[in-house]
């Protein structure tokens, strides 16, 4: 083949060589020309929707020869209500009925004739109706927590008999009375030979933690024992030991004659213990 067809049909290759030689003031210098074009504006993502400001709204509004849309709330749009006071009356039971206000649509009629009789105001009269609800549902939730205390007897710390016991502290009963020693989590062990007051004493102390709001249960030793060996025996430990957990008082009672757990030279123990505890303890040496 003929050289200059080949040189046609396969021109040589032309090389162009550049070499870009970039140093730190380089750089610097592309920095500082990229943020000057940058807009000063915030960025913004392409799917955020800007709301149009007032300038763009009147210029759309001239355009489309349409007025600034305005907000207006008329009473006159609702129907006037001609319902009598009986109507009404028996609107507001239901009304408090289907918010399971029992006790205060109840004592509406009552409520209603205080008012009328004494002149009260409207929040006069719907705070006095709002409390016996509040009332009603406190002794319901009261009520509650002794159903689950299981106490054995209704006895206080009041009912306690202080001059028979003489060895008894009465500023630490009384202390132990405001319940404050769940705040820290301390627990109570009573000592003392049969027949002292010992069971009374933390039955008191339970029910003023039920009064004062804290979910107590009360057990004895045995009962105690016997729920746990039953609950190993058919697998429900975990089960057994939350419940027990649960309260923030658990009250163990240890001192029955047909149920001593642990009897020292004629002693035996009683003891409360609050939940989260550690190791502490406020004890009566005697009783």
């Amino acid at each position: 083949m003929d050289k200059v067809l080949v040189n046609r049909l396969f021109p040589k290759p032309t090389f162009h060589v550049a070499i870009t030689i970039r140093d730190s003031g380089h750089v610097t210098a592309l920095e500082t020309i990229a943020l000057a074009a940058a807009p000063p504006g915030r960025p913004h993502r392409k799917e955020e929707r800007i709301p149009q400001g007032t300038a763009a709204r009147r210029a759309a509004m001239a355009l489309t020869g349409t007025a600034e849309p305005t907000t207006v709330i008329s009473l006159a749009a609702y129907p006037v209500t001609t319902a009598t006071p009986a109507s009404v009356y028996q609107q507001l039971r239901g009304h408090l009925a289907e918010l399971k206000l029992a006790d205060a649509s109840d004592a509406l009629p009552r409520v209603l004739d205080h008012a009328q009789a004494e002149g009260w105001s409207l929040t006069h009269a719907l705070e006095r109706l709002l409390s016996i609800e509040v009332t009603a549902t406190d002794a319901r939730r009261l009520s509650g927590r002794f159903r689950f205390a299981n106490l054995p007897t209704g006895a206080t710390l009041d009912d306690f008999d202080l001059d028979a016991a003489s060895g008894i502290d009465r500023n630490l009963l009384a202390k132990l009375g405001t319940c404050r020693y769940l705040e820290t989590a301390t627990n109570v062990l009573l000592i003392g030979p049969p027949g002292v007051g010992k069971t009374h004493t933390a039955t008191g102390l339970g029910h003023a933690a039920v009064t004062a709001g804290y979910r107590t249960y009360f057990t004895s030793a045995a009962d105690l024992a016997a729920r746990c060996h039953r609950a190993a025996t058919e697998g429900k430990w975990g089960t057994m030991m939350r419940s027990f957990a649960g309260p923030t008082l658990l009250v163990i009672d240890l001192c029955r004659a047909r149920d001593y757990v642990e009897v020292a030279e004629g002693w035996c123990l009683g003891g409360l213990i609050s939940r989260g505890s550690g190791t502490g303890t406020a004890c009566w040496g005697s009783a």
